[in-house]
């Protein structure tokens, strides 16, 4: 099994599990985390999909190359908060602004979603 299947594989696994954040709401999804280079900017959303499934249904209606940067469990209210906290970088809907700024804010959710993908063998850099 190849280390990108042998990642997805745990991915699903985990998500099959009913996770719970620390105020004890099921995390029934994932925060995924996808760039666009024009306008340098970032789409923060949720879904119970494999992450990879909705980049590819964005990617579909935009003739900008979208990436996804990475993804960990959450809830739609998970989503909220970071949308609340974000706030003042938002571009329209779902889309923020990757400011030097905002960056200094997203500090936080990027990096949960780099460790796992760590964990789920997922390299940014390779993935398509």
């Amino acid at each position: 099994m190849s280390k990108e299947s042998a990642g997805e594989a745990l991915a699903d696994t985990v998500f099959r599990f009913s996770l719970e954040d620390d105020q004890g709401q099921e995390l029934d999804g994932w925060i995924y985390l996808i760039a666009c280079e024009q306008p340098l900017s970032l789409k923060i959303g949720f879904t119970t999909k494999h992450p990879r499934t909705r980049l590819k249904q964005l990617q579909t209606g935009n003739p900008n190359k979208l990436k996804l940067i990475g993804w960990f469990p959450g809830s739609l209210q998970s989503e909220r908060d970071i949308h609340d906290s974000l706030a003042e970088f938002r571009l329209h809907g779902e889309w923020f602004s990757l400011t030097p700024e905002a960056n200094e804010a997203l500090r936080g959710p990027v990096t949960l979603a780099r460790i796992n993908n760590t964990l789920c063998g997922y390299d940014p850099e390779t993935a398509e």
